[in-house]
């Protein structure tokens, strides 16, 4: 997932604050890295590129930078979240990387070169032609794609760079509509994407409107965006959205409709939008396939109340004083509201959001995007005595809502918690844009079994390094960092007098920790400090992080499941399972055919809205919906102008 933004700008007007309001608005879908081209003619023209959140890159060279293009005729914009393979760098790697282009320093360090070749725009220029291209999606087949092209020196090996190879290698054969028709055609997965090639621009959306992108004019400007809020804030007048398969051209200071095109030819393919960009992604105000998301939020959350079960429902009822309703995150507003509205409980928002906040599921690294949830959010007149009905507005790994209960949990203020999420259960891998690669790492995917106990224990640096020698000295290990996940049955004799029947260790530079399924008396250690906690879920985690380092958490994530605290289960985890792993008195998914009853009844509410298709997500693990009730009709190549 990632945000795109263009101007093409006729009027020759000076776009400054439009080029930052856009940036600022498409940042909740990318904050990797960042590039922006600017174009006039062959020889007037820059390219920039710079890495991590917005605010590392917007610095007075870089804004001075957009001020002195801004009348450029082509601007061309976009934010990247990575999902070709996860990305490791920080924030403070990233704040190196852009001082070493801020100086116009030689690019030297490899992971910095990689990184500048994969930020959009991409640039070929091989021969004749040049080729700028921006692309917001996932396309799976890409490395297919490669091996059939065979491409020697290609440019950066993500599903970007190949489709830009791959249409820049048949340029001086076919005409470029064909090559995107051909795309489109023959192409599976999600993409969005702007190209500029001989200064003609061309617009195209996969056919099955996977990722929202819509165009708005003023005067005789044009703006394309992933976010369509952007519009009102810019004074742009909104067009209308690009159409799924279709295929755009601004040539001669005109917008063209080329024809819109199906996967295979079929006629009667079906279209399948996601449905997380309603319930996350998508700004509050921004419109995909004809509905606002702030809409279909709204009625997810006034669903989901009309789904709750009858003895849930009268028991609100005889205790509706008692009972509050507050959300996370900031997306579940809309959401709580329908929610209060319809169940007439008082809606009070004391979970804050952070000004620094930031999306922490297009984090890739897991420790930083833990870290990163002790910072997003604060209380704030908290109410007492009550009993609580959180809304979450999806359920992925579980990592915000877990951080957000256990401190929850410690304040001692409710009597009750109950979470409602506003999205089905997401039980399934998506490659179409959002970085879920595996279902493992799906908290619905995993089932409770039994509380355990886990011993954290700072030592005396003598004692930690005895049995630091002990072990290497048995298992001629160089570095202790390699024992990942010690049994102590397969332990030296020597550490088992020391630790007893204890079931699991963890060595770390500072500490030692031990997990265990029976509480033991660990007194008779000298000069230890330990912290003893009963814990009964993964999530133990969250109420220990300020004793765990980075390697002893991420070990202890791996001994945790193997403990089968909670167990991986393809059959699907019950709602039971997920109250005694979050620790609450009860927990409700929006049902799938409610979400898909919501959208559809939206969608028809709008007579405009030429898209009536299903949704999927990772909460199903069919990628194409089987019925369509709606069918496409088939657009050949008649060419039309937009008005």
């Amino acid at each position: 997932m990632c945000g795109i933004l263009f101007f093409y700008n006729i009027d020759k007007q000076k776009l400054y604050d439009d080029i930052i309001s856009g940036l600022n608005e498409i940042k909740n879908r990318g904050r990797d890295s960042c590039g922006i081209l600017f174009y006039q003619d062959n020889k007037n023209n820059k390219l920039i590129k710079r890495f991590g959140k917005l605010s590392l890159i917007l610095n007075k060279k870089i804004n001075d930078i957009i001020n002195d293009y801004s009348q450029c005729k082509v601007i061309m914009c976009h934010n990247r979240y990575i999902t070709h393979n996860n990305s490791k760098d920080s924030q403070s790697e990233f704040t190196k990387w852009n001082e070493v282009l801020n100086n116009n320093k030689s690019i030297l360090d490899k992971n910095l070169k990689n990184m500048y070749d994969q930020t959009h725009p991409i640039y070929i220029n091989k021969k004749e032609n040049k080729l700028y291209l921006v692309h917001n999606g996932n396309v799976k087949i890409a490395n297919k794609l490669k091996e059939k092209l065979s491409i020697d020196n290609i440019i950066s090996d993500t599903d970007t760079g190949i489709i830009s190879e791959y249409i820049y290698k048949y340029l001086n054969i076919k005409p470029l509509e064909e090559i995107l028709k051909n795309i489109i055609i023959n192409i599976d997965g999600a993409y969005s994407i702007i190209l500029m090639c001989d200064e003609n621009i061309y617009i195209i959306r996969d056919s099955l409107g996977m990722r929202p992108l819509s165009i708005a004019k003023k005067g005789n400007n044009i703006c394309i965006c992933s976010e369509s809020s952007l519009f009102d804030k810019i004074n742009y007048s909104f067009l209308r959205e690009v159409y799924p398969g279709e295929i755009i051209k601004i040539s001669n200071n005109k917008l063209y409709s080329l024809g819109i095109y199906n996967y295979h030819n079929n006629i009667n393919f079906f279209k399948s939008s996601c449905s997380f960009e309603y319930i996350y992604l998508l700004n509050n105000n921004s419109i995909f396939n004809g509905i606002y998301a702030k809409e279909a939020r709204y009625y997810f959350g006034y669903n989901l109340w009309n789904q709750e079960n009858t003895h849930f429902v009268n028991y609100v009822k005889k205790n509706i004083s008692d009972f509050v309703i507050s959300y996370i995150p900031r997306t579940a507003q809309y959401s709580s509201e329908g929610y209060s509205d319809n169940s007439k409980i008082e809606l009070i928002n004391f979970i804050k959001p952070s000004e620094k906040s930031q999306r922490t599921f297009i984090i890739s690294d897991e420790f930083d995007r833990i870290n990163s949830l002790y910072n997003k959010f604060y209380f704030e007149n908290i109410p007492k005595k009550k009993k609580l009905i959180l809304i979450d507005d999806s359920i992925v790994r579980g990592n915000t809502l877990s951080s957000v209960l256990s401190r929850l949990k410690n304040l001692n203020h409710f009597e009750e918690i109950h979470v409602r999420s506003t999205s089905p259960h997401i039980r399934y891998e998506d490659y179409m844009g959002i970085n879920i690669p595996t279902r493992e790492e799906l908290i619905s995917n995993y089932t409770f079994n039994k509380k355990m106990y886990i011993y954290i224990l700072h030592t005396e640096n003598d004692t930690l390094n005895i049995i630091n020698e002990m072990l290497l000295s048995e298992y001629k290990i160089k570095n202790i960092n390699d024992m990942r996940n010690i049994s102590i049955y397969s332990v030296i004799p020597k550490i088992r007098n020391i630790l007893g029947e204890m079931s699991n260790i963890v060595l770390s530079n500072n500490s030692i920790i031990i997990l265990t399924e029976k509480e033991k008396d660990i007194s008779s250690f000298v000069n230890i400090k330990f912290y003893k906690y009963e814990i009964n879920s993964y999530f133990f985690v969250y109420e220990i992080y300020e004793f765990i380092d980075r390697l002893s958490y991420s070990i202890l994530l791996d001994i945790v499941k193997s403990k089968n605290i909670i167990t991986y289960n393809p059959n699907k985890s019950s709602n039971d399972d997920l109250c005694n792993i979050f620790n609450v008195k009860s927990i409700d998914f929006l049902s799938i055919n409610n979400l898909k009853s919501t959208l559809s009844l939206l969608s028809k509410s709008n007579s405009d809205n030429l898209l009536k298709n299903n949704w999927c997500t990772s909460w199903s693990d069919n990628n194409y919906p089987i019925e369509f009730e709606n069918k496409w009709e088939y657009f050949s190549d008649k060419t039309s102008e937009l008005q």
